[in-house]
């Protein structure tokens, strides 16, 4: 998950190599690293449940690869134990990777190998976060949430696993950011 091409553990910062055009952000999951550029997203690290979003399931890269259908127009992206989501500058929101609770929000409980569109939000979202199995995505008037749902973490008043986006109780518009860890949501207001 260094990137830097080797299964070398560092104790200094080492360069990962082959990023191709300008870093605009870093999303680090479990296990894996992706970098958002110019060009697009590139993961590395490990690659069990296809989170490194290339098209191929098993195969681990020690360097970065680029995710498959995501050249440029990329404005953020979000890592969660075994996925990986971006934020399009459009607005639309995209994952890959584990799915077994649900969480790339495509209303299946199937790995995807590649980004798949996240059900009902192609557009307008300003914001998401990933926790450990599950996704949450602001809009200029709600906040959704999708994927495990064992501790309330999508904020649906409810237990359940949900694998299509689901309004979170109590908050509108007016979220400046989005926050999730391993089973907890949170989102920072204007207020």
């Amino acid at each position: 998950q260094v990137g830097d091409g080797t299964y070398v553990d560092w104790n200094r910062p080492v360069t990962a190599g082959g990023l191709a055009g300008g870093l605009r952000s870093l999303a680090l999951g479990s296990s894996h690293t992706c970098a958002v550029t110019s060009g697009g997203v590139q993961c590395w690290g490990y690659n069990g449940s296809a989170q490194l979003g290339n098209g191929d399931q098993y195969g681990d890269h020690f360097s970065p690869v680029q995710v498959s259908g995501l050249e440029g127009h990329v404005n953020t992206a979000v890592a969660g134990q075994s996925h990986t989501c971006a934020l399009t500058d459009e607005g639309a929101v995209l994952c890959w990777g584990d799915n077994r609770q649900g969480q790339l929000g495509d209303g299946t409980l199937e790995d995807r190998l590649s980004p798949v569109p996240v059900n009902g939000l192609e557009r307008s979202v300003m914001a998401i976060a990933a926790g450990w199995n599950h996704t949450c995505a602001a809009t200029d008037s709600a906040v959704f949430c999708w994927g495990e749902n064992a501790k309330g973490q999508l904020g649906d008043g409810t237990t359940e696993n949900r694998t299509s986006p689901v309004m979170v109780s109590g908050i509108g518009g007016g979220v400046i950011s989005l926050e999730a860890s391993e089973d907890l949501s949170c989102a920072l207001l204007n207020d």
